[in-house]
């Protein structure tokens, strides 16, 4: 038998009331926390365009891009 799931991610903390009336039967509470799906995105300090993770200079404008604590700007 094939059943379909949801996946109801939250915020700890920032419980939703409509979870209270969920049955416990239909739900799999976990606190194992989840990785951010969302990667940060980079842009360039001078022309504002998205930048990949490696780059160490705009290809659009050729300003270097900025570093800060281990993390481009």
């Amino acid at each position: 038998m094939l059943k379909d799931k949801l996946y109801l991610i939250k915020e700890k903390g920032n419980e939703s009331s409509f979870l209270q009336e969920i049955p416990d039967t239909f739900t799999v509470k976990t606190s194992t926390p989840i990785k951010s799906m969302v990667e940060e995105v980079i842009t360039c300090h001078k022309c504002f365009s998205r930048l990949e993770r490696l780059w160490i200079v705009c290809p659009y404008c050729q300003a270097k891009v900025r570093v800060k604590r281990g993390k481009k700007l």
